[in-house]
């Protein structure tokens, strides 16, 4: 049996939608199609019924996706298991939103190598649908991200917050000198971000530009000048510099982040205790 044609059908179970199946696996409608009857004629049964706009799993289509989340899962962890040099080795998988990498996740990660010595990391920045994407086919063990979703045997874990503070290269600016400049960067960390700072500042209105990775709007500010919002542990050397400062009546916005994996994941436990509030790992997890 071809893994792919299980991931076609689990994606399809998601979807509901053939063409949005074959866009998400860069195939053709007609090799979903396919796949599908190839994968009903192998089991012998009617997965799906495939009314033009509604398409429906089966009873059995139920029962199978059940069986079809585990099978794609034991068969990335014995893919990458399989490529591993250093056998003794247990390999993860782990992807974060981009701005996490640079705040709280750079430091976990470390302290992981250091004391978790028997596994084998692979490491990627990635937005926050291909995380619930990859960790739902199985390639991804876990990710970490600022939204908390709920999805279907995905287990979330809120890991923290990191302290937002706007910052400015010019001295004893108020906030509300800071938006009207053009020279304001407004940094997406999450919608729960965006409504905060629109309830913040609702006379808000021009974004000369927005974007979705702090330590982009960090380098434009430095070297050209700005304001923004920006995590503590990104400024403090430019604030404790000279170069940042802190702006006047500017409230610090607190933003929670959160772990997420499935729980039909083999090493669940494995993946809890990475996140177990030890001293080792307390100021994050």
């Amino acid at each position: 049996m071809d893994i792919s044609f299980i991931r076609t059908f689990l994606e399809l179970s998601k979807t509901r939608h053939f063409g949005k199946t074959a866009q998400s696996l860069f195939i053709t409608q007609s090799a979903v199609s396919a796949r599908i009857r190839h994968l009903e004629e192998n089991l012998g049964v009617k997965l799906l019924t495939r009314d033009r706009n509604n398409i429906q799993l089966t009873p059995a289509g139920v029962r199978f996706q059940r069986h079809a989340e585990s099978i794609v899962s034991m068969w990335n962890v014995a893919r990458q298991e399989t490529a591993l040099v250093d056998e003794s080795k247990i390999l993860l998988s782990i992807g974060g939103v981009f701005s996490l990498w640079d705040t709280a996740l750079m430091s976990w990660l470390g302290q992981v190598r250091q004391n978790r010595t028997e596994l084998a990391l692979r490491v990627e920045a990635l937005d926050g649908n291909a995380i619930l994407s990859r960790i739902s086919e199985g390639s991804l063990d876990m990710g970490f991200m600022f939204e908390a979703p709920k999805m279907h045997q995905m287990e979330v874990a809120e890991c923290g917050a990191i302290e937002l503070l706007m910052v400015s290269t010019a001295k004893e600016l108020s906030s509300d000198q800071a938006l009207q400049r053009d020279d304001y960067i407004l940094v997406d960390w999450g919608t729960e971000f965006l409504a905060h700072h629109a309830k913040l500042y609702p006379h808000y209105a021009g974004v000369n530009l927005r974007v979705n990775l702090g330590r982009l709007a960090l380098d434009q500010i430095v070297k050209f000048g700005g304001s923004a919002y920006l995590a503590q542990e990104m400024v403090a050397p430019y604030v404790n510099s000279g170069i940042l400062h802190p702006v006047t009546n500017a409230d610090p916005i607190r933003r929670g982040f959160f772990a997420l994996y499935n729980t039909t994941n083999p090493r669940l436990d494995l993946l809890r205790s990475l996140l177990l509030p030890t001293p080792v790992h307390e100021a994050v997890c």
